[in-house]
């Protein structure tokens, strides 16, 4: 069987399976998942939205303690992973991914500015604590401007 028509076949089965039955099967393999030592000890986490009787790893998310991002499409046809801030829209192959969104980059940069000025302090105090990085404003870009609320 060719790869292709394999691909179709496996497409089928999943867009034939109940949503019950694909959200125990997602709930069963997340919990093999939140077992794993690579998963315990990651502090960001890169997802995706299952669709068409796919496995949802959206049951991951309940935990408070790491950073999943999604991938968007991008017109180079490279991916761009971000953390979903609000509604998901189809995207350029017609999966759902985030209409806007916390660019990793963008939280990696505030992040190792924030150590930087932890390093100029430390000979003050080193018991300095940097806390709640977050995007408050955004502007320019395919999803426009961004306030917080």
């Amino acid at each position: 069987m060719e790869r292709r028509d394999l691909r179709q076949k496996m497409l089928e089965i999943r867009k034939s399976l109940t949503s019950t039955m694909v959200n125990k099967a997602s709930k069963q393999i997340c919990e093999v998942v939140k077992d794993l030592d690579s998963f315990k000890s990651a502090e960001r986490v890169a997802s995706y939205v299952g669709c068409n009787g796919e496995v949802k790893p959206s049951f991951l998310e309940s935990n408070d303690s790491k950073i999943f991002s999604l991938p968007v499409a991008q017109e180079d046809g490279l991916l761009k992973f971000v953390k979903p801030d609000g509604e998901l829209k189809k995207g350029r192959f017609g999966i759902p991914e985030p209409k806007t969104g916390v660019e990793i980059e963008a939280l990696i940069a505030s992040a190792i500015a924030s150590l930087t000025i932890y390093d100029m302090c430390k000979s003050v105090d080193k018991s300095i604590k940097i806390t709640d990085i977050q995007l408050d404003k955004k502007t320019g870009g395919k999803s426009g401007i961004y306030i917080r609320k």
